[in-house]
This record gives C-alpha cells, sequence and structure tokens, in this order.
C-alpha cells in the first residue's frame, strides 16, 4: 500500500512538473529598431525577463516571436520589459486594439464642434517619440525620416521639423490650421506605426516656440540624416573604447577600426550598406590578430546600446 501511495504521489508530481514546464507563444510588435545592431538590446533585455524561455528577434519584421512560461509571466510584462531598451513594444493584439481605440478618439474628436473651436495656426508643435534608443538626448534619424518625408507630401504641410533630441516635432502649414485638424493629419502618420503624438500646450508650447524660432538644432525633412550621422559617430566611440579597453591596439588598428565602424555605422543607418556586423569582422581581419579578432566579436555582439557604466550619449 505505501508502495503504491508513493508511486501515485510521484506520478502526481510529475504531471505537475510537465504542466509548469509547458509554454505558450506570444509576438511583440517593436518599434524603434533602425538596424540590426538594435538587436542585441532587446535579446539582452529578453535574456533576463523572468518567465521568458526562448526568443527570436526579427530587426526586418519588427517584432520578437518569444516562448514564456504562462505561470511566470504575461505577454503584456514581456513587452513592458522590452520597452525598457528604450525601443516600444507591444503584444501584437493589443497594439490594433490601442490603434483602433486612437482612431475612434480621433474620429470623435474631429466630429465634436468644441475640438474646432480654437483659432487656426501656423505652425502646430507636437511631442513626439523620435528619440535615439541608444544615444541619450539625440534624435534617431532612421526613426524619424519616412514620417519627416511623409509629412512634407501632405498637401496642407509647408515645412516640417525635427529638434535634435527627437521629442519636439514642427509643423509648419501652408495655410493656418485648427489644431483638431493639424493633430488629425499628423496624428494619423503616426497612428499607422503603432505611435502617438500629443499637440503642446501651455508653457511647455511657448518654450518650445521660442527654441524653434531660433531654428538651431531644428532638422528639415531629410536633414535628419544629420542625426544619423551622429548616431553613428557615437557608435564608433563607444563600440572602439569597448575594443581598446579589453585589448591593446597599435595605433594604425586602432585608427582602422574607427573608420571602419564610422563608414559601416553611417551607411547602415541612412539604410545604403549592410546591417551584417559580420562585415566589421571581415575588414579587422586585415589588421587584427585571432585574440583581438575574438575580443571585437564579443563586443559586436554586445550592441551599439550603451552597457552598464558606458556613457549613454
Amino acid at each position: 500500500m505505501k508502495r503504491t501511495l508513493s508511486l501515485l504521489i510521484a506520478a502526481v508530481a510529475s504531471v505537475s512538473i510537465a504542466w509548469s514546464a509547458e509554454t505558450e507563444k506570444t509576438t511583440l510588435k517593436i518599434e524603434g529598431m533602425t538596424c540590426g545592431g538594435c538587436v542585441p538590446a532587446v535579446n539582452v533585455q529578453l535574456k533576463k525577463t523572468e518567465g521568458v524561455v526562448a526568443y527570436d528577434v526579427s530587426f526586418e519584421r519588427g517584432e520578437a516571436v518569444v516562448s514564456y512560461d504562462p505561470s511566470k509571466t504575461t505577454p503584456a510584462k514581456i513587452a513592458e520589459s522590452v520597452t525598457k531598451t528604450g525601443y516600444m513594444a507591444s503584444v501584437r493584439t493589443q497594439a490594433a486594439a490601442a490603434n483602433g481605440s486612437s482612431n475612434v478618439a480621433a474620429a470623435k474628436a474631429k466630429a465634436d464642434p468644441a475640438t474646432n473651436a480654437e483659432p487656426p495656426e501656423r505652425v502646430t508643435l507636437f511631442q513626439v517619440p523620435l528619440m535615439c534608443p541608444a544615444v541619450k538626448g539625440l534624435g534617431c534619424g532612421g526613426r524619424a525620416r519616412p514620417f519627416m518625408a511623409e509629412l512634407e507630401k501632405q498637401a496642407e504641410v509647408g515645412e516640417a521639423w525635427l529638434n535634435h533630441p527627437g521629442t519636439v516635432l514642427a509643423v509648419v502649414w501652408k495655410e493656418p490650421q485648427g489644431r483638431a485638424q493639424a493633430a488629425s493629419t499628423v496624428g494619423s502618420l503616426f497612428e499607422a506605426k503603432g505611435l502617438s503624438v500629443t499637440p503642446l500646450q501651455g508653457p511647455a508650447l511657448n518654450g518650445a516656440l521660442q527654441d524653434f524660432a531660433a531654428r538651431t538644432h531644428w532638422y528639415r525633412g531629410q536633414d535628419v540624416n544629420r542625426l544619423s550621422e551622429q548616431e553613428a559617430a557615437a557608435f564608433r566611440d563607444r563600440m572602439a573604447k569597448r575594443v581598446e579597453a579589453r585589448t591593446k591596439l597599435s595605433t594604425a588598428s586602432a585608427a582602422a577600426l574607427r573608420a571602419d565602424l564610422e563608414k559601416f555605422c553611417v551607411e547602415m543607418l541612412l539604410g545604403r550598406g549592410s546591417r551584417d556586423t559580420r562585415v566589421l569582422l571581415e575588414l579587422a581581419a586585415k589588421y587584427m590578430d585571432a585574440a583581438q579578432l575574438k575580443v571585437y566579436e564579443a563586443a559586436l555582439e554586445e550592441g551599439f546600446q550603451a552597457l552598464p557604466g558606458e556613457s549613454p550619449s
């Protein structure tokens, strides 16, 4: 009898273990990844997220397919964890629902005469999420470029400008626009990408208008490519310092490393070159030995995001 009871308990325990080991899958939509170099940061965050068992992050698809233990986490919690990297993550189904809600809200606002009572304005400023997630205080040229191009194609838009940190968008209208119509025109472009914008008001608007009037460190249209060049310089310095701190390079090798990194990063961020960092290893093989190449490869696998202890700017 005791033996039978023991076997029964063991069987129940094994079933319990098997049940807890079952996993489920969810697909996260990830906004803001501008190149393959952004993927490692998401990988690292997913790896340390409790309950995550496996993951496949794709820059090309802008998503992550994640296997997780439902007894330890939920898709929403996983998305929240990924968002800590600076990229915007949402569960695919939730993202669709959110967009639907925002579209309904926009429609109601447009239909409500009270929202159209404000006087037309020549310039409307919006708070926007176009920051570079890898470099603090810098706008992301790759993220901003399609929005800037699309905005200046709109019949009502004369000019579109982005500030240096990528947090404020200024739209100069050909003819003065009411606030509700302005918000609808700009908001629809961002909603299509799962992002939201908010027209500035009060003190924040006054300060931004003064800053915009000076046009210092503001970028119009495709001039946001200059932000990509600044991103590339930050990535170059970050990666070069990382390698130089771990292995001794000759002056010539250090200079060649920085030149290769800058050229690769500029072309990658402008969408003109490869996103495969193995290209950098092939180039470095000309001036690094096997041990140095291993250090370089490890640094590249860590991605272009700032590591703990590295400057975020």
